[in-house]
């Protein structure tokens, strides 16, 4: 007749090294596949935050009646940490929405440069087209008509040399460690019209304008 008590005994030193050894071996197996699952999800919210931000600047540029500027980055050069600033023009015209003294008022920034504030890891802008969007000086301009145009023009971005829509600016971004592009790189298409998706695959390098 047993007293109620269920004998138990104590895992052996031989138990434990053998469930260490196991636990180290699928670490070893998952920890790759975390860290690109990882770069994926950082690349996924820069790009999130770049559609966040053109969507801003069309949806307000419509219900204000003003132009809208959204600048993704500032060097124009590829391989650029990313940033994103959308300004509140004074008026209709592009000019009212750039950077500077007496100019566009900012109403959304993110930041993925480094050091940044916020404390987001580094994405970079790798690529960029068409031609005119690598110029530091030029930006996306949202007018209220629902155009996305150049600010220094106010015409549409130039068309690509193979057959995607004419105006559509893109933009291909990459989590990086250092300089080294890390996981998938997701491009994010701004089209004339003020349409706004993410795309793959496309070549950055056809699209760069006649």
């Amino acid at each position: 007749m047993q007293n109620g008590w269920t004998s138990q005994r104590g895992t052996t030193l031989m138990e434990l090294m053998m469930g260490l050894m196991i636990l180290t071996i699928l670490t070893s197996v998952a920890l790759p596949g975390l860290g690109a699952l990882v770069g994926r999800f950082y690349t996924r919210s820069a790009a999130d935050d770049v559609m966040y931000a053109a969507d801003l600047a069309r949806s307000r540029a419509r219900s204000n009646r003003r132009a809208y500027g959204l600048q993704v980055g500032g060097l124009g050069v590829d391989g650029e940490l990313l940033k994103v600033t959308v300004r509140r023009g004074s008026g209709t015209s592009c000019d009212s929405a750039g950077a500077g003294a007496g100019k566009g008022e900012v109403v959304f920034t993110a930041d993925y440069a480094k050091d940044n504030a916020a404390g987001n890891p580094y994405v970079a802008i790798i690529k960029r087209a068409p031609a005119e969007v690598s110029s530091p000086t030029v930006f996306l301009c949202f007018k209220p008509d629902g155009r996305v145009v150049r600010s220094d023009t106010e015409l549409a971005f130039s068309g690509p040399t193979d057959a995607y829509l004419a105006g559509d600016v893109y933009y291909e971004l990459s989590r990086v460690a250092g300089t080294t592009p890390v996981g998938d790189r997701l491009q994010v298409q701004i089209g004339y019209n003020g349409s706004i998706r993410l795309v793959h695959g496309r070549d950055l390098t056809k699209l760069q304008g006649k």
